[in-house]
């Protein structure tokens, strides 16, 4: 008996050392509810056990992750066990990213009852994996989409115009760049292409799409463009607001640039919608440089 209440003893130690310092939160639930919570609840979800205990899991779950999780909440509670990412509320009402491992919960007799989750904070993994996806996306040089990312948006707006929803493609290309690298260092005319990505962001809205999609060569998407004339206009005010002066390490650059533009027209693929844009660009440049060619 004594031998008995030693090794009694020994466990309860060990389950409290286990309970009291685990990182992530385990908890048993039944029915839907939180039948018991670990202490570390306390640091992970801002509040005790006892705060948990008899709350609906599903009502800790943001609406968007809502029926997934709890269906697998549903299937662990039968036998089956599962780990996924989703964001939960805690005990101030904010949302973290967690993610939670369910599997079957057995009684001392081997039965099932309930499920048993084993849920921990991954809010930093889920910023740094959204951190990598967006560098994916973007231009480092000038903070606008890169080429990657310009065609997705170019193949998902072809493919969802609606009716009187005008896309315009706008081909830009800096005129004499290589003279400007040439004559003033590549540190000056990357800071020529930054001024310029950021006249040309200033100068569409929001919704609208810029892209740098080569070494000079930029990308404009008119996504509410009513016609040609309304998307000639824009080209416009693009090519005068490029064309300001740039002042670089104490030199005043007089920067110019070619536009072609086209009108997205039905069942156009995107390589020939490119295409022409590309090819009005090109008219333009040989045209004398410095102007705006609109083709059908």
């Amino acid at each position: 008996e004594h031998r008995a209440a030693e090794a009694l003893a020994e466990s309860e130690s060990r389950y409290r050392l286990l309970a009291e310092n685990v990182t992530d939160v385990v908890c048993h639930l039944r029915a839907g509810l939180i039948e018991w919570a670990s202490a570390s609840a306390t640091s992970v979800w801002g509040a005790g056990p006892e705060h948990w205990v008899g709350t609906a899991y599903a009502d800790l779950i943001h609406p968007t992750d809502r029926t997934e999780l709890a269906e697998l909440v549903t299937l662990a509670e039968a036998g089956e066990a599962a780990t996924r990412r989703g964001r939960f509320r805690v005990a101030d009402g904010s949302y973290h990213w967690m993610e939670a491992h369910f599997g079957p919960f057995l009684d001392e007799d081997g039965r099932m009852d309930g499920a048993i989750a084993s849920v921990r904070n991954v809010d930093r993994e889920v910023a740094v994996l959204d951190e990598l996806a967006a560098f994916a996306r973007v231009d480092t040089l000038t903070g606008l989409l890169n080429r990657r990312a310009a065609l997705e948006h170019l193949r998902s707006e072809t493919e969802q115009r609606r009716p009187g929803g005008g896309l315009a493609v706008l081909f830009c290309d800096v005129d004499r760049f290589k003279s400007v690298n040439d004559d003033h260092g590549h540190a000056a005319g990357d800071a020529v292409l930054r001024t310029i990505a950021g006249r040309i962001a200033a100068t569409v809205r929001l919704d609208d799409i810029v892209a740098r999609i080569g070494g000079d060569e930029l990308l404009v998407l008119l996504t509410g463009a009513h016609g040609l004339d309304e998307a000639r206009a824009v080209a416009e005010k693009i090519r005068v607001r490029v064309a300001e002066p740039i002042e670089v390490d104490g030199a005043v650059l007089s920067i110019t640039m070619s536009i072609g533009v086209t009108m997205h027209s039905p069942h156009d693929e995107v390589d020939a919608l490119l295409a022409r844009a590309d090819s009005a660009m090109y008219e333009a440049k040989q045209a004398g440089r410095d102007r705006v060619v609109v083709v059908g």
